[in-house]
């Protein structure tokens, strides 16, 4: 990550979801109670929060979907809390986006196992003189 070249295509990319995150925390506070921000986040990351954390009242309005993506940064989100801040948010994203590579890789290891025939296991051979351990 020393050399320009290598840099720009990351900037270009976390400015993508900068944005993102930002229309997100706007849409939190202009409007709590829609639902824009779930279809921007796509149906796995939305999966993922509620296989996580549960399925919030009300539905993944924008307000608990930004209120979820932080709490997986670390947001407690007590009374006195007040709104998350853009490190928690900024973690929570990132930590969700290693748990959603995470899944893929589980959901091709079982279609992985599903397709390959288990390999068979040799039983160790028995030593003369001594006892098998089972």
């Amino acid at each position: 990550m020393e050399r320009a070249d290598r840099l720009e295509p990351l900037i270009a990319v976390l400015a993508v979801v900068a944005v993102r995150l930002l229309s997100t925390k706007l849409l939190a506070r202009s409007r709590p109670g829609s639902f824009e921000a779930a279809a921007s986040f796509g149906p796995e990351m939305v999966a993922l929060l509620e296989r996580k954390l549960g399925e919030p009242k009300g539905g993944w309005t924008n307000r608990n979907l930004l209120r979820a993506v932080a709490r997986v940064g670390g947001f407690i989100g007590r009374k006195s809390d007040g709104e998350p801040g853009w490190q928690t948010i900024w973690r929570g994203w990132q930590r969700l986006m290693w748990m959603g590579a995470g899944a893929k890789l589980m959901e091709g290891k079982k279609k992985m196992r599903v397709m390959t025939r288990p390999k068979t296991i040799r039983q160790p051979e028995r030593l003369e003189g001594t006892k098998n351990i089972q």
